[in-house]
């Protein structure tokens, strides 16, 4: 095995778990593994030439996977927005008084999920919320993979945040249950 491959090799076992959980929030189980290949053949290119700097390949690798995802949307402009998704969610996850104390942690996911992409159809909110909860990345490491700069990525997530709770206001979601 050559220095070049252990060093593809070290940055694979370092890497893909959490690049392919980052995926699988952006485009689903179904799309991540194409991305995924993609994203892994552009980085094997690259590091073959010589292409990469040390030190950088985890952003590197979030940035040709994010970019790749968005144009997953453009191309395929997959997504559907449904206006009423809450009022179509399991009735026993809902009692009579709007509580939604029973709701289950998926199901949450999926409404936050829903709702980012309602707020932002091209797929960047939903982006932003998998880096920060599934990666647990800093504000400067998203700024690096989303190209933004640090300060747009906090006001990115502040409005984000702001219309999530806007919303579950609205629809009356108790998110006590994730204090606990």
């Amino acid at each position: 095995m050559t220095l070049n491959e252990k060093y593809i090799r070290e940055v694979y076992e370092n890497t893909n778990e959490q690049l392919y959980k980052y995926l699988i929030r952006l485009v689903g189980e179904e799309n991540a593994d194409d991305i995924l290949q993609e994203t892994w053949e552009k980085f094997i290119k690259n590091a073959e030439l010589g292409k990469l700097n040390k030190g950088t390949e985890k952003s590197w690798l979030y940035k040709v996977a994010h970019n790749a995802s968005m144009d997953f949307y453009r191309k395929r402009k997959k997504i559907v927005q449904d206006d009423n998704f809450l009022d179509n969610l399991p009735a026993e996850n809902w009692d009579a008084n709007k509580s939604y104390e029973k709701i289950k942690r998926k199901d949450f996911q999926n409404i936050i999920e829903k709702l980012a992409l309602e707020y932002d159809a091209s797929g960047k909110s939903l982006a932003l919320l998998a880096l920060l909860r599934e990666n647990n990345l800093t504000q400067r490491e998203i700024g690096k993979i989303m190209n933004k700069s640090e300060r747009t990525i906090r006001r990115m997530i502040e409005r984000l945040f702001k219309f999530l709770e806007k919303k579950l206001i609205e629809y009356e979601i108790n998110i006590d249950f994730l204090k606990e």
